[in-house]
């Protein structure tokens, strides 16, 4: 009898969590991971850490070759997949080889968003998503003392953490007119701002590049607000898409993959997650693309699990990021901007110390919170919005920190 074949596209978090998964259900089948990257799985998100030379390279892999091994997982690195048809059940590779399967997983996650004015020879305008990415960072950033990171988003501010040193010039560029526009609302983007001001960082806020060009041994930024800089390397951090060309004549997309509970594609086959996935969100109803390590995990093992033949269902997820730089910490959870109708707010702030919260309620449920410097309940708060509680009895609490956990969790649940 033959074995069914499982294949997963992507060997980062999703892909990883649904192998897992899969061969906790499912040990007779054969499971083959794609990547186009020829390393075992390891974290991304550690990638600042290297780039600051706080982790080593090694420090940022997950698993070994081993663990492929030991789990009976065909591993195929270094291979990229260029399309899927699912009328014949195959993966095709860029060199015209191909795979078949009887399920498949998507987990090919994104692609850094590129400069428009981006000239693919310049090669000073980097991005940072994969290993050999933060290798060309380090490599021209050795000799580089003046650097523009376009984007003031996540990604962006932990760029600017991981390079900042002593003798060198950054400055931020952003066309939107605060930091963090997809996280927060302006009056929390202005305190972050102000903290990262503090190391010496330059922010240009509203204004976009419109053109890059050498200039002597430098680059020439020019933008729509007609200012020149000239750097010496510019680093892309606008944000990542995600990586739907693959299956987007195949199966329905919007922004990511539309996926339902199971992680399933408009073809039953067919699962995606991770990334590239757009899943249901718990407090819209709606689906978004939850571009996080914890939602890659929790959607690649519900993936895994029915690739396996179990019943497995996410119902719905919220939104959540930290942002760890400079010594302190910033978390964001569900609707951190507050952008809900009938929302309240519950606002809290130490200035002596710095720290500051902000708490969005809607009908005395949890909607949202945005923590800074005090997020050691960051857990509690993102159980109490997935829980959806009433907490009226004590959401004039509720904001100020630190406070008594317990007794409130009590009460709750």
């Amino acid at each position: 009898m033959r074995k069914k074949r499982q294949v997963i596209i992507g060997n980062g978090a999703a892909g990883l969590s649904a192998a897992r998964a899969l061969r906790r259900v499912d040990p007779s089948s054969a499971v083959t991971i794609i990547s186009a990257e020829s390393y075992p799985a390891y974290s991304p998100a550690l990638l600042p850490y290297y780039l600051s030379g706080r982790i080593k390279e090694s420090g940022m892999f997950i698993v070994d070759l081993e663990f492929y091994r030991r789990n009976g997982i065909e591993f195929m690195p270094g291979r990229e997949a260029t399309a899927v048809d699912a009328a014949r059940q195959r993966v095709t590779f860029k060199d015209g080889s191909w795979l078949e399967y009887d399920n498949l997983l998507v987990a090919s996650g994104g692609s850094p968003r590129r400069l428009n004015s981006h000239d693919g020879y310049m090669a000073r305008v980097l991005t940072l998503r994969t290993i050999n990415d933060a290798r060309k960072i380090l490599d021209t950033a050795r000799r580089s003392r003046e650097i523009l990171v376009s984007g003031a988003g996540l990604a962006g501010l932990e760029v600017v953490h991981a390079l900042n040193r002593a003798g060198r010039k950054i400055t931020v560029m952003a066309k939107s007119r605060q930091i963090l526009s997809r996280n927060t609302d302006p009056e929390t983007a202005a305190l972050i701002q102000k903290e990262i001001e503090k190391t010496g960082v330059k922010f240009l806020l509203g204004c976009d590049v419109t053109e890059i060009a050498p200039f002597k041994d430098k680059i020439r930024i020019s933008t729509d607000n007609d200012e020149r800089l000239n750097v010496d390397m510019v680093i892309v951090g606008k944000g990542v898409g995600a990586n739907i060309q693959i299956v987007k004549d195949q199966v329905k997309t919007d922004r990511g993959i539309l996926v339902d509970e199971r992680m399933r594609t408009s073809i039953p086959n067919i699962y995606a997650a991770g990334d590239v996935a757009q899943a249901g969100s718990l407090l819209t109803g709606g689906h978004e693309v939850f571009a996080n390590w914890p939602s890659a995990c929790f959607e690649g093992e519900v993936a895994g699990l029915n690739m396996g033949g179990r019943d497995a269902r996410l119902p719905g997820e919220v939104a959540y990021n930290i942002l760890p730089v400079y010594g302190w910490s910033a978390a964001f959870m569900g609707d951190s901007m507050g952008s809900r109708p009938a929302i309240e707010v519950l606002r809290w702030s130490d200035e002596k110390n710095g720290r500051y919260r902000k708490l969005f309620l809607e009908n005395n449920r949890l909607v949202g919170a945005v923590l800074f410097q005090e997020i050691a309940d960051v857990g509690i708060i993102l159980h109490l919005i997935n829980r959806q509680a009433d907490i009226s009895p004590y959401k004039d609490k509720l904001a100020s920190s630190p406070i008594r956990w317990g007794k409130v969790l009590h009460h709750l649940f």
